[in-house]
């Protein structure tokens, strides 16, 4: 009976400490056609001129169906563009206070010209893509990924305005496939500020890793995600040239912090009391 008791008054306390529990959502995306990506909130925004995103009926990118998302876009300071699940944000807003993870398949664009920062894949805010300017965009919630023309690709969260955090670098082939796998422990790192690590599973792949500071990331905990998908940022532009990227398979988890109702406290505490008096009347 003691050990019973010890064990729902450190359950109490627990529950009493943390304030708060966390509900994982997994969603898994295989793009069979346009419509099942639509209907699972998938959708299109903001393509213009030579860009190309959304559902398209090829497998470049390796995955089980004959579709994948495609994201082929330049670097312009015009609009924002995106190819997302918006309806996260149906489920619960979350934040970097709790773990997220993504794997996929995708595959690299063909070489390219001044397109350097345009594409990003990961969690973002869709509402709050599309004010501020070329010079100061101001896509403030992101975390996932980010390409460049180059080759080189790295883990990335963003800190406000222009400003982001950059992981260390994976110089990947293009035209190549990938299996990507990133997972966020907002635990994690060298001073338990969060750790997001981006691996990427091919010919010359490897991982980027990304270790945030507890400065950093009390900046960073408000920061509300409610979309995942492809994103390219308004940012200077440089090129009309569109360079494009793939993915199939993809599958997605967040975890939403849920607040317990105040019956599952009183219940809680009923049953201790329960506890408690049957202890002393044995002892009696």
């Amino acid at each position: 009976m003691k050990i019973l008791f010890k064990a729902i008054v450190a359950m109490c306390a627990m529950s009493m400490a943390s304030g708060v529990s966390a509900i994982v959502i997994t969603e898994t995306q295989t793009f069979d056609s346009a419509s099942s990506a639509a209907a699972a909130g998938w959708a299109e925004v903001g393509e213009s001129g030579a860009m190309s995103i959304g559902f398209i009926n090829e497998n470049s990118s390796g995955g089980s169906s004959s579709g994948e998302a495609q994201f082929k876009v330049n670097r312009d300071g015009t609009t924002d563009a995106y190819y997302a699940d918006l309806t996260l944000g149906a489920d619960g807003s979350f934040n970097l206070d709790t773990a997220f993870s993504i794997t996929a398949s995708i595959r690299t664009g063909a070489a390219g010209s001044n397109t350097g920062g345009a594409r990003l894949l990961g969690f973002f805010d869709s509402g709050n893509t599309v004010s501020g300017t070329a010079s100061t965009p101001n896509l403030s919630n992101f975390a996932g990924i980010r390409f460049h023309e180059e080759g080189v690709t790295f883990s990335n969260i963003r800190t406000g305005g222009d400003g982001h955090l950059a992981g260390t670098f994976v110089n990947l082939q293009n035209e190549t496939n990938y299996l990507l796998d990133v997972q966020w422990d907002p635990n994690g790192g060298t001073g338990g500020g969060g750790l997001l690590v981006s691996s990427f599973s091919g010919p010359g792949g490897g991982s980027s890793s990304l270790d945030l500071t507890s400065a950093q990331r009390s900046t960073l905990s408000s920061n509300v995600l409610n979309s995942f998908g492809w994103y390219r940022e308004l940012i200077n532009p440089r090129s009309t040239s569109a360079q494009d990227a793939r993915m199939d398979d993809v599958t997605y988890s967040f975890g939403i912090a849920e607040v317990p109702e105040p019956t599952t406290t009183a219940l809680l505490a009923l049953g201790l009391f329960g506890v408690g008096a049957a202890a002393r009347r044995r002892s009696n």
